[in-house]
């Protein structure tokens, strides 16, 4: 895969990939964009609204990519209050990964850390759990930290069967322009069939197409606020079929 590491306006660090012809993370701010997108509009509107604060939380990623996701979502176990207590299974497929001298450039370590903890090594701390997680074996549970276990796939989403039921999914592929099949409504019933009645999918794409495949498969679109220079978003709920 050809690649290449850019800058985003706010400083943060994304890649470039030719091949797709797009960039991971929108070039408005890989940070912002995945918080927003995926951590406020998905993970924390899922326990304010529809989890039980003690219960475990599995969450399904449809594109690994960065890490990003994954990196955010375990500083948010540790800084969200909501949270501390809730045990988090993460599911994540990918098939390109990406080298260890592209995901050890990027510089999400140097723009987080863990609020909670009581000493100056709060951005070393992300950093080793950067590296856990780009370094845990593919199709091996990893915990990371107390009660966050991450399990990679490496894996074609078209091929790709999730493992269990999920409460949550982050779809963060490539868009459909460039990806139309990763979008479509026999990818959207697959995972709907993994997903309690209730569980909720959010993605930065709002296309159309998005909609009506996801409508098709049982969900409850709501177009959303986006971020940067995005528009709109949407989050799915699923409904009984």
């Amino acid at each position: 895969m050809k690649r290449t590491l850019i800058l985003c306006s706010d400083g943060t660090s994304t890649i470039q990939s030719k091949d797709f012809g797009e960039t991971y993370h929108s070039i408005d701010g890989a940070v912002q964009e995945s918080r927003h997108v995926y951590i406020h509009c998905g993970l924390n509107y899922f326990i304010e609204h529809c989890a039980n604060k003690e219960d475990s939380i599995n969450i399904l990623e449809i594109g690994f990519g960065t890490g990003l996701n994954t990196l955010l979502t375990i500083i948010e176990q540790h800084n969200n209050p909501l949270l501390t207590k809730c045990p988090i299974y993460y599911e994540t497929v990918e098939l390109y990964p990406l080298e260890e001298e592209e995901w050890s450039r990027l510089n999400y370590p140097e723009k987080l850390s863990l609020t909670n903890l009581k000493n100056n090594n709060k951005k070393e701390a992300v950093s080793e759990i950067f590296k856990t997680i780009h370094k845990s074996e593919w199709g091996v549970m990893t915990k990371i930290g107390i009660s966050f276990n991450l399990m990679k796939r490496k894996e074609n989403i078209v091929d790709f069967e999730p493992s269990r039921i999920f409460d949550i999914v982050f779809f963060d592929a490539f868009s459909p322009n460039s990806q139309p099949e990763l979008w479509s409504q026999e990818i959207f019933n697959k995972i709907a069939k993994h997903l309690h009645n209730e569980s909720i999918l959010t993605t930065y794409s709002s296309k159309g197409d998005v909609k009506r495949a996801l409508r098709a498969s049982g969900f409850i679109i709501t177009r959303l606020q986006g971020v940067g220079t995005k528009r709109h978003i949407i989050r799915g709920i699923k409904t009984i079929q």
